[in-house]
């Protein structure tokens, strides 16, 4: 969501990592654990056999970087003001009950 205190730039758009292509590779990692997954669901008990022999010593650290999601940095939270209006008993439908939603709204 769109913090309104803060001023929105073109420039802040394409300087984003995913966009402007300098994320350090996160997008890859995220799309091969994704795939990962989806294969290990279909494929759960080779995926097993595979990561799981005495074989992988070497490959072990990388092969065991797929297994987790990318951590990135996350947005701050931003809590939006809200004013909750309470009932207005005016009748909407004619000129006079709009202006005196509007008096409720602005002048209340």
């Amino acid at each position: 969501m769109h913090d309104g205190t803060k001023n929105l730039d073109i420039r802040d758009i394409f300087n984003v990592p995913a966009i402007s292509g300098n994320d350090n590779g996160i997008r890859v990692r995220i799309f091969i654990y994704l795939i990962f997954e989806a294969i290990k669901k279909v494929y759960e008990s080779v995926v097993n056999a595979i990561f799981n022999g005495p074989f992988l010593s070497l490959e072990m650290e990388v092969a065991s970087t797929i297994f987790i999601m990318p951590e990135i940095d996350r947005i701050v939270i931003y809590k939006t003001k809200f004013w909750q209006f309470g009932a207005i008993n005016e009748n909407e439908e004619i000129v006079a009950g709009i202006y005196g939603v509007y008096n409720s709204i602005f002048l209340d």
